[in-house]
């Protein structure tokens, strides 16, 4: 805002009459100012308007398995602020999901924000059976893992996607996917033990049969 006082009638070097004037210069830049007084007589000022360039402030996006954490590295200012509220050029922030983070630098008189990006990657490892958790003597349960990775460590020291087993027990399975992040999940299967059914005692002559029957 540039204001000139003193006269009666004014005409800037922008071709605009009165006063004040609002410029908005990209660079510093000089305005002149023509005052005429009732009398026609007439003068000059001029006044400079400074423009401090902003910074260009730079930030980047980083991917990252959940549970780690990001190290997020603005530059281009000499003081910073970011959304978190913390005022380091540095942050490492550990989101459990993908989130944004915006970070404004300034340099004396001017600011510039710009938001960076944590995206979060999820290995969502999960056992499912091919029945019921419970298993006989003599039976087998299939486990098999619902990722399509090429990374497999089951506790029983296998390293395949399925696996039988024939015994009751905590299985759990370590999976790495592509992008190199871990899961695990855990599955427990019981046994179940044949019911002993009770019967009736009979006596029979030699030669003779009985009808065994199964009492409740």
């Amino acid at each position: 805002l540039l204001t000139a006082t003193g006269a009666f009638s004014y005409m800037w070097s922008t071709g605009n009459n009165g006063t004040p004037i609002t410029p908005a210069p990209m660079v510093t830049t000089d305005y002149t100012v023509t005052g005429t007084d009732v009398h026609s007589c007439v003068n000059t000022a001029t006044a400079s308007v400074y423009v401090n360039v902003s910074p260009t402030v730079t930030v980047n996006d980083q991917t990252i398995c959940r549970g780690d954490t990001a190290t997020l590295i603005a530059g281009g200012a000499t003081t910073y602020t970011w959304s978190t509220g913390s005022t380091s050029a540095t942050i490492t922030p550990h989101p459990s999901s993908t989130a944004n983070y915006t970070v404004s630098g300034s340099n004396a008189l001017c600011t510039a924000s710009i938001i960076s990006t944590v995206t979060v990657l999820v290995n969502n490892t999960h056992i499912t059976t091919n029945g019921a958790l419970g298993i006989c003597i003599g039976d087998s349960i299939k486990l098999s893992t619902t990722t399509s990775y090429t990374n497999y460590t089951w506790n029983t020291g296998q390293h395949t996607p399925s696996i039988e087993v024939t015994q009751a027990g905590l299985y759990t399975v370590y999976t790495i996917d592509n992008n190199g992040c871990k899961g695990t999940d855990s599955i427990k299967v019981f046994a179940d033990s044949p019911v002993a059914l009770p019967m009736q005692d009979s006596t029979i002559c030699n030669g003779s049969s009985v009808h065994l029957q199964v009492t409740q």
